[in-house]
C-alpha cells in the first residue's frame, strides 16, 4: 500500500510537472512582463514603471504598473505619461547630429572648432584638437566632473552656449585616446548642431527626429515657464510622472531634475513614443528605406567610433555596444537622480525594449527587465556565438595595481577617488586573470580579452609592443596602472605624516612657549594664540571634512542638485582661509618669538618645510590645488 502511495505520488508529481512546462511553453512575452514587472517593483522601492516591448515580427506592446505619483495616486498611463529619460537623449542627439553629417554639413573627422563660434573657448593642453567624432565617443579627454549641469531649479538654467563657456571641465586625457563618460562633450554636440544649423538644440531635434517619427509627446524642452522661448509645453508639463526616491516609509516623491545640458539628458517621453523610435531604428537597421532615420544613419551610428576596443562595451554615435549572450546589443541607459531607463535592442533579431522605473534605486529593474525580455524573445543565449578575432600582441605575464581613470579636480570628489584606491590585477603564464579578491577568474576569451562569468562583462587588455599592459578596461571604465603620481598610498603616507610633523611641531613650539621664561609677556601670548589658532584650525578642517562626506552621502542624491553643497563648500573655503592664516603665521610666529623660543619654533618649521613642499607636490600631482581648486 505504502509502494502505490509512492508510485501515485510520483505520477501525480509528474502531471503536474508536464502541466507546468506546457503552461511555461505556453507563456507569452506579455505574460512574462506583466509577472516579471510586479515582481521587480515588490522587491524594489519605486513608484511605478512601463515597458515597450518591439517583437521580431515588429509588433509591439506597452505596458505600466504602479502610479506615477504616490500622492494622489493615479496609475500609470503608458501613452500620456512622460519619464524623464535622461541620457538617452543622448541617442536624440546623436541622431539629430548625424542628419548633418548625412548632409554633408558636418564631417565626423574634423576638429569641432570649424563648427563652433570662432570665439569658443576650447581646451589646447594637448597638440590633438577634439573632434566630432570624439564628441559622439566619449573621447573629449574632458574629465568627468560637471559643476553646475544640475541647476536645483528653473531658475537657475542658463543657455546652452552660456553654460559650456563658463562650466568647462579640465582636460585630463588627449582627445580621442581614453573614453570617459563626459555630459560636457554631448553638451558641445548639441551647440554644434546649433551653430551649423542656424536652430535651436530643441527646435532642430523636434524638426528631424521626434516630429518625423510622430513623437509628439516626447521633448528635450524643460518645464522653465509659458514665457520662456526653450519651455516644454504647457499640455507636456501637466503630463509628468514624478520621480522618486526611497525613504523609510517607502518612496517619496521628487521634484521634475533641471540640467543646463539639454542635449545630455534633458529629454521626457512615453512609452509608445519609445516604441515608434525603436521600431524606425530596427526597421532602419535591416536596411529599410521607409523609415525616418535612414540605413546609413543607423549604421553609422551602431558601428564603434574606434576599433581599439573591439569586442568590448563601447560607443557608436548616441549608443552603447556591448556583446550580450552571442549577439551584439546596442542602447542606453538614463539615470535622472530619481528616474532610471534603460532601452536596448538586438538589430539582428529585430527585437527591443524600453523601461523607465519611478525610483532612484531602479536602475537594477530596468536593466534586469530588459534583457530579460530580450532573451527570452531570442530564446536564450546564441548558441553559435560569433567569433572572437583578437589580433593583438599577447600581454606578458604581470601583477600590479591600476587605479580608475576617473579623474577630478574637485577637491571633495579626489577625497572619494582615494577612498575608491586601487584595484590589483594579476596574469600569470598559463593565461589566467585574477582580479583584487574576486573568487571567480574571468574567462579567456582571446590574449588580451576576457569576460567575467557571474555577469557578462568584458575586460580587455590594452597591450603595447613591448607587451606591457598599459591599460585595463573593464566595461565602459578605463584602469591605468598606479604610478608614483598616481598611488593613493603615497598620498595618503605624504599627507599623514605632514599631519602628524606638523602636530608634533605644534607640541614643540607650546612647551618652548610654556617653559620659557624669556622674552615679553605679550610675545608669549601672541605665540600661545597663534599656535593655538593653528591647532584648532586643524581640528575644524578634519570635523569640517567628516561632516561634509557624510553628509554628501546622507543625502545622495538630493546633494547632487545642489553640489556643491554647503557642508562642502564650508569645508573647502574654510581650507582656503586656513591656508592664508597658516602662511601668515609662519611668517609672524618666528618674528613674534626671540631667543630659545624663536629658534626652537624656526626649528620646528624647518623640519615641516620638507613635508609642506611634498606635500604641495603630492596635492599638485592629484589636481587638489591650482588654478581648478574649487568646491
Amino acid at each position: 500500500m505504502k509502494g502505490l502511495s509512492v508510485a501515485l505520488a510520483v505520477c501525480f508529481c509528474c502531471v503536474l510537472s508536464h502541466i507546468a512546462q506546457a503552461q511555461t511553453a505556453e507563456e507569452t512575452i506579455e505574460d512574462f512582463v506583466e509577472w516579471r514587472a510586479v515582481e521587480l517593483l515588490d522587491a524594489y522601492p519605486a513608484a511605478g514603471l512601463v515597458v515597450a516591448v518591439v517583437k521580431p515580427d515588429g509588433s509591439s506592446f506597452t505596458e505600466g504598473f504602479g502610479v506615477k505619483d504616490t500622492r494622489p495616486g493615479a496609475p500609470v498611463d503608458v501613452g500620456r505619461d512622460l519619464f524623464q529619460a535622461a541620457s538617452i537623449t543622448k541617442t536624440f542627439t546623436a541622431a539629430a547630429l548625424m542628419t548633418l553629417v548625412e548632409d554633408g554639413r558636418i564631417d565626423l573627422g574634423a576638429p569641432i572648432k570649424e563648427y563652433l563660434p570662432a570665439d569658443f573657448p576650447l581646451p589646447d593642453r594637448f597638440d590633438a584638437p577634439i573632434r566630432v567624432r570624439d564628441l559622439l565617443a566619449h573621447r573629449t579627454g574632458f574629465e568627468v566632473v560637471q559643476f553646475g549641469a544640475w541647476p536645483g531649479g528653473g531658475r537657475n538654467v542658463v543657455s546652452l552656449d552660456d553654460y559650456l563657456r563658463t562650466s568647462q571641465p579640465l582636460q585630463v586625457h588627449p582627445p580621442g585616446q581614453v573614453t570617459v563618460y563626459s555630459n560636457y562633450g554631448y553638451g558641445l554636440a548639441g551647440r554644434l548642431i546649433e551653430h551649423v544649423s542656424g536652430l535651436s538644440f530643441e527646435d532642430y531635434v523636434e524638426e528631424k527626429v521626434f516630429d518625423p517619427l510622430g513623437m509628439s509627446s516626447t521633448t528635450v524642452r524643460q518645464p522653465l515657464g509659458d514665457n520662456h522661448p526653450r519651455a516644454m509645453r504647457r499640455d507636456l508639463q501637466d503630463r509628468l510622472a514624478r520621480g522618486h526616491r526611497a525613504v523609510a516609509a517607502g518612496v517619496s516623491p521628487r521634484n521634475y531634475v533641471f540640467t543646463n545640458t539639454p542635449p545630455a539628458g534633458s529629454a521626457a517621453t512615453t512609452a509608445v513614443d519609445m516604441t515608434a523610435f525603436m521600431q524606425d531604428f530596427l526597421k532602419a537597421s535591416r536596411g529599410d528605406p521607409a523609415t525616418v532615420f535612414t540605413p546609413d544613419i543607423i549604421a553609422a551610428m551602431s558601428s564603434r567610433l574606434y576599433q581599439d576596443r573591439r569586442y568590448g562595451v563601447d560607443f557608436g554615435a548616441g549608443v552603447e555596444i556591448r556583446p550580450f549572450h552571442g549577439y551584439d546589443l546596442i542602447g542606453h541607459e538614463g539615470d535622472i537622480f530619481y528616474t532610471k531607463s534603460y532601452y536596448a535592442l538586438i538589430p539582428e533579431l529585430n527585437i527591443g525594449a524600453f523601461v523607465s522605473v519611478l525610483g532612484d534605486q531602479g536602475t537594477d529593474v530596468a536593466f534586469t527587465l530588459v534583457e530579460e525580455t530580450l532573451l527570452k524573445l531570442a530564446g536564450g543565449p546564441n548558441p553559435q556565438p560569433r567569433a572572437v578575432l583578437e589580433n593583438r600582441k599577447a600581454p606578458a605575464p604581470f601583477e600590479g595595481r591600476f587605479i580608475t581613470e576617473y579623474r577630478s579636480h574637485s577637491t571633495f570628489e579626489k577625497f572619494i577617488l582615494l577612498a575608491w584606491g586601487a584595484q590589483r590585477f594579476s596574469l600569470n603564464a598559463d593565461g589566467i586573470l585574477s582580479i583584487g579578491d574576486a573568487p571567480q577568474a574571468p574567462v579567456r576569451l582571446a590574449p588580451a580579452l576576457f569576460e567575467e562569468p557571474e555577469n557578462g562583462r568584458r575586460i580587455m587588455l590594452d597591450v603595447g609592443n613591448n607587451g606591457a599592459v598599459e591599460r585595463v578596461y573593464l566595461g565602459v571604465g578605463a584602469y591605468a596602472p598606479v604610478t608614483l603620481t598616481s598611488d593613493p598610498l603615497v598620498f595618503k603616507v605624504v599627507a599623514g605624516l605632514a599631519f602628524l610633523v606638523a602636530v608634533i611641531s605644534l607640541i614643540v613650539a607650546i612647551i618652548a612657549v610654556v617653559r620659557s621664561r624669556r622674552g615679553a609677556t605679550g610675545s608669549r601670548r601672541i605665540a600661545l594664540a597663534i599656535i593655538a589658532g593653528a591647532a584648532v584650525s586643524v581640528l575644524v578642517s578634519v570635523s569640517l571634512l567628516a561632516f561634509a562626506m557624510v553628509d554628501f552621502g546622507a543625502n545622495f542624491p538630493d546633494s547632487m542638485l545642489t553640489y556643491p553643497a554647503e557642508s562642502i563648500s564650508a569645508f573647502v573655503y574654510w581650507n582656503y582661509a586656513m591656508a592664508l592664516a597658516v602662511g601668515a603665521s609662519l611668517i609672524i610666529l618666528p618674528l613674534t618669538l626671540k631667543s630659545d623660543i624663536g629658534a626652537a619654533v624656526r626649528s620646528a618649521q624647518i623640519v615641516q618645510l620638507p613635508f609642506f613642499v611634498a606635500l604641495v607636490i603630492v596635492f599638485h600631482w592629484w589636481n587638489m590645488v591650482g588654478p581648478n581648486f574649487s568646491p
